[in-house]
Formats: C-alpha cells, structure tokens, sequence
C-alpha cells in the first residue's frame, strides 16, 4: 500500500506494544489468529454469520488491494444482502484503518442508521 514512513510508524505503533525489557507483542488479541488457520478456512462457513445479520445495518469496508477479500467476495456480499453499505479504500491492502476519506464517512452514515435502531432498543429495554 502507498503509505508514508510516518503512516508505517503509526500503524505499528497501534499494533504492537513493546513491555519493559524492549520485547514487542502484538497489541491485539493474537487468538483471533487461531480462527483463520488453513485448516480452518477451509471448513469454515463464513457466510453463515454474515447472512445472519441480514436484519441490521452492515458496513463492508475492503482494501482494493486486498489479498484476502476479494472483489468477487465483496461483490457475492452485496448479492446476499442487497442493504450492504459497502466502500472500497483504493491502494489499500487487507485491512483498511478506517480512518481513510473513503471509509469515515461511510461510517459516519452507518452510525446515523443505528442510532435510530439504539434508541429504540433502549426504550423498549425501559418497559
């Protein structure tokens, strides 16, 4: 992806921690890791939970250069569900950081979509 050396720098510096004695770790739950091994991915039905959030507001933000998400993938995406806001971040690999012009806004719209969902939640919580 085209970043700069300072975009490199703060995308390590809000992935990785370095403790005390100067060893870096990931600052994010490495666990996640387990789920995508090749075995996994090969057994694992990932439309399933995508198809189950068909009643919610879903946002898919994908990196034009991703070698993981696939335009066809992102493509089959909003033939399933025909209400996916997506938004493609061009020269971006797998993932975006959603802080890019494309992606905010995006966001922001789906937020203004779930705020009416939340309060609407929370009054019926109140009954």
């Amino acid at each position: 992806p085209a970043h700069t050396d300072e975009e490199w720098l703060e995308l390590a510096q809000n992935s990785y921690i370095q403790d005390p004695d100067g060893h870096i770790h990931c600052d994010w739950d490495s666990n996640i890791l387990r789920t995508v091994t090749h075995d996994a991915l090969e057994e694992y039905d990932f439309w399933q939970p995508f198809r189950a959030m068909h009643r919610i507001p879903v946002l898919a933000v994908r990196g034009a250069k991703s070698l993981l998400f696939s335009e066809k993938a992102f493509d089959r995406m909003a033939e399933a569900m025909p209400q996916l806001h997506r938004v493609t971040v061009p020269d971006v690999g797998h993932a975006p950081k959603l802080t890019e012009p494309e992606a905010l806004p995006a966001i922001e719209k789906l937020l203004e979509c779930i705020e009416p969902i939340h309060e609407r939640v929370t009054e019926l919580r109140r009954r």
